[in-house]
Parts: C-alpha cells; structure tokens; sequence
C-alpha cells in the first residue's frame, strides 16, 4: 500500500508541512478538489483558452505542490511551460488524467484507517 502512495505522494514531506498533523493532512487530503482543476484545463484546452489554461493549471499546481503531490506537480508544471508560451496542452492531458487518478487513489489509502504512517 505504501509504495502505492508513494508513486504520486510524498507523505513525509506533506506531513512536514503541516508539522507533522495527520489530522489535518488527512483533512486537506481529503478536500482535494483536482478533477475540478483539471475539467476546467480540458476545457480550456479544447477553447485555445491558453490564459485559462494558465490559471487552471497554476492553481491544481500550487495545491498539489502544498501537498507534496510530486507527480501532479510535475505534469501541472509541463501544462504550465506550454500556456505561458502559448501552445496548446492537449498532447499532456491524458498524462494529467493518469496522474490525477493515481493521486486520488494514493488519497483514499492515506485516509484508509489501516493506513500505516511511515
């Protein structure tokens, strides 16, 4: 369960973070919004709304950062490099899917009960 988490969520350094709260880790884990970050980068996407897109992605990246969401982080700041530049994301979305549905998954292991904290 663990090394699944760790694909996308660096709990020790989340956990950091909030000085080292469970609790609240778990809470802000648990409000994460990033799908709809991501429908509104789809559809901006699909707009050639590039000054969308670049608001939509700053945002899911900054929550992801705070959260130690390194994956989407790292994807987010790819989409990021293109709507500054103005190129469309479109090639990188399916990528952000994936790594969006592998971050709720790591989600709902570390809010599991059973989750073993490292």
């Amino acid at each position: 369960m663990i090394d699944t988490v760790r694909e996308s969520i660096n709990v020790d350094e989340g956990l950091k973070r909030v000085m080292n709260n469970k609790k609240l880790y778990t809470r802000l884990l648990g409000n994460f919004t990033g799908r709809k970050f991501v429908t509104q980068i789809e559809e901006a996407t699909e707009n050639d709304d590039f000054g969308a897109v670049l608001d939509a992605v700053h945002a899911l990246k900054g929550v992801a950062a705070n959260l130690a969401m390194f994956r989407l982080t790292a994807v987010a700041s790819q989409i990021e490099a293109l709507a500054k530049n103005g190129e469309s994301p479109v090639g990188l979305l399916p990528e952000l899917n994936e790594a969006l549905e592998k971050t709720d998954h790591a989600i709902s292991l570390v809010r599991d009960e059973s989750f073993e904290w490292a």
